[in-house]
């Protein structure tokens, strides 16, 4: 019976750290995130791929693997889309800088939230990458059918 007072206790402190937290970073619905992620799928059709949707502060608004795909695809494809906001940038072009700048190769690899890998574009609110294809070029080309989508209006 003393699991009541605790909950009252819990619901009492949760409220008021719930009304000082920030609004929601700007991103897409979660309906535009879903078809985004569709049209990733679709230029994918055939590989099992892993799609996921950042807002703009880094905040996963979407994640889905494809049937077929791994658990791991998932994780890629957060990263790139992670790598592709923070540079402002293609995870490919900043793969491609990371050759020539010792500075930027040490933080794709020593910081686990990026990623020295394409596959993933940013976009105004947000980035999206694909994850698992053959190639990170074909990443990547999933990944921008799915950015068309979320850059209509």
């Amino acid at each position: 019976m003393r699991l009541i007072p605790a909950l009252a206790l819990t619901l009492l402190t949760a409220a008021p750290l719930a009304a000082q937290m920030p609004p929601p970073a700007p991103g897409p619905t979660l309906e535009k995130a879903q078809k985004a992620a569709a049209a990733a799928f679709k230029a994918c059709r055939g590989t099992p791929i892993a799609v996921a949707i950042l807002d703009s502060a880094g905040g996963v608004k979407l994640l889905e693997v494809g049937d077929g795909g791994r658990g791991l695809f998932a994780d890629f494809a957060r990263r790139k889309a992670a790598t592709a906001l923070k540079f402002g940038k293609p995870s490919a072009a900043v793969r491609d800088e990371a050759k020539t700048n010792p500075d930027l190769a040490r933080q794709l690899t020593t910081d686990p939230t990026l990623i020295g890998f394409g596959g993933g574009v940013p976009y105004a609110n947000g980035a999206i990458a694909a994850g698992g294809a053959p190639s990170q070029d074909t990443d990547e080309r999933c990944a921008r059918a799915g950015l068309a989508v979320l850059e209509r209006r």
